[in-house]
């Protein structure tokens, strides 16, 4: 079809330059993302017939136009009008019904997942939704918040079925168990994930979080300063989390120490610049307390 268009619009060129130009115009337009470069996982989106489509409208415009100021066309022309009227109403109410679909990451993975249930990517986005839901519910005993994290571990969980080597999907998985408080559960999901990649420090850090719940803090401890090795932004918040959970144990100094480091990683993080200070009032330090 795409062929025999393009033989017949290089025929009448001369006939109907327009409509040569707007094809040309179009063909300019819809060639970043016609996937010769692919720029995502997504093969087509709605977003791409955004800009390709104006030459072929200013086209149909273009045509109507010159229907109106030949007299003795102009009734082919406000029928014409009148089609389009009818057609942009059309577009109207599935534009609004569209909006609708796009209103939060909830309704839209929602539809998505409804329309595609074997997609994990969809899967993963919808969990990823239900548990940023669940983190904006204040009250942490209120029953919907553990219904919004119960569901998004389910979509992960599908995510992890339908591809077993879904890292996300299997950390997701992980995160809303300890959300849950269902920690040891939880560790098993981030041991499984270390499986799936172990250098990943995002990893690490699951894991450490997971035994520190747990009070096996010197294990946590060892997965926390190995991802403090790493030289990602994950290296700042590994020893941060080290030293809140080294006071919380009660261990100042070793608390202290991490701070430092981690302030030294980012020297404008005020929360970590409390902390220390915090630690130091424990150690009886409140001349360096008050410095810091």
């Amino acid at each position: 079809v795409l062929i025999t268009a393009a033989i017949a619009i290089w025929r009448s060129r001369r006939r109907f330059p327009a409509l040569a130009a707007a094809a040309a115009a179009y063909v300019v337009l819809v060639s970043p993302v016609l996937g010769i470069a692919q720029s995502g996982p997504q093969l087509v989106a709605d977003r791409y017939t955004y800009l390709c489509v104006i030459p072929l409208t200013i086209l149909l415009g273009g045509g109507v136009t010159q229907l109106l100021t030949h007299a003795h066309r102009r009734t082919l022309g406000i029928a014409a009008c009148a089609a389009a009227l009818a057609v942009t109403a059309l577009l109207a109410g599935m534009t609004r019904r569209q909006v609708l679909i796009w209103q939060d990451g909830l309704t839209l993975w929602a539809h998505h997942v409804a329309l595609r249930p074997n997609c994990p990517v969809g899967h993963v986005n919808h969990g990823s939704a239900l548990f940023d839901e669940a983190a904006s519910v204040e009250d942490r005993n209120d029953p919907r918040r553990a219904e919004l994290i119960e569901e998004a571990f389910s979509h992960y969980v599908r995510a992890s079925e339908l591809r077993q080597t879904y890292l996300i999907a299997v950390r997701g998985a992980g995160r809303c168990l300890m959300a849950l408080l269902r920690h040891e559960e939880a560790h098993a999901w981030f041991q499984r994930a270390l499986e799936l990649h172990d250098d990943d420090p995002v990893t690490f850090i699951d894991l450490a979080d997971s035994l520190a719940a747990q009070g096996r803090l010197d294990e946590a401890l060892a997965w926390y300063h190995r991802a403090a090795d790493t030289t990602g932004k994950e290296a700042f918040e590994a020893r941060y989390e080290a030293g809140r959970h080294l006071h919380e144990a009660g261990r100042f100094e070793e608390a202290a120490a991490e701070f430092e480091q981690a302030l030294r990683l980012k020297q404008s993080d005020a929360t970590c610049y409390q902390a220390l200070a915090e630690t130091r009032i424990a150690l009886n330090q409140d001349a360096g307390a008050i410095a810091g």
